[in-house]
């Protein structure tokens, strides 16, 4: 009835700030804070940026994204989105670690559904 183990709660709070460059192109950037559990070595304040490049207007983009840092968590990650119908969206990429990581490369394929329009 009682978990005599300590529980461990993933937290990473971030704030995120997205500027249109021009319709085909928008950055993200902004700061984070995780702890310890989600990291693997201590709490950890960093920064977090990206961009998506949109090559067929609702249909086909390219997003990047970096997490700064030498812990479980940092490293990048590019994807390719693929919009099936405007609520269903599959991806596929690469998610590559920072340096002195114990991370390693790794395929990514996913999918969004969303009740409003990607």
């Amino acid at each position: 009835m009682v978990n005599l183990q300590p529980q461990l709660w993933y937290d990473y709070t971030y704030l995120d700030n997205r500027y249109d460059v021009a319709p085909w192109l928008l950055l993200h950037a902004g700061p984070y804070l995780a702890n310890a559990a989600l990291t693997g070595t201590s709490r950890q304040i960093g920064f977090l940026a990206g961009t998506e490049i949109t090559f067929i207007q609702d249909r086909l983009a390219l997003q990047m994204d970096y997490i700064s840092g030498h812990h479980s968590l940092s490293g990048a990650t590019v994807n390719l989105l693929l919009n099936i119908t405007s609520r269903f969206q599959m991806y596929m990429g690469v998610s590559v670690p920072e340096q002195d990581t114990a991370n390693e490369f790794a395929g990514i394929v996913g999918f969004n559904l969303s009740t409003k329009k990607l």
